[in-house]
């Protein structure tokens, strides 16, 4: 923050907004991206149990 408020000269509430605003940012991609590693987890221990993978919004046991 001291970076951002010293050198790019911006006063305090906008530096913490642009704080704030790459932080959502950042945890965004990390639930997306842990969301596709299981959804990945999931295809492949169906793949190796020999079954075929669900169809996007299946429910199960149909």
């Amino acid at each position: 923050m001291t970076s951002l408020h010293r050198n790019a000269r911006l006063g305090a509430r906008v530096t913490y907004a642009i704080l704030a605003g790459i932080a959502g940012v950042v945890f965004t991609l990390l639930v997306v991206s842990v969301r596709k590693g299981e959804r990945m987890a999931q295809a492949l221990e169906s793949r190796g149990r020999g079954e075929s993978p669900a169809a996007p919004g299946a429910a199960e046991g149909d």
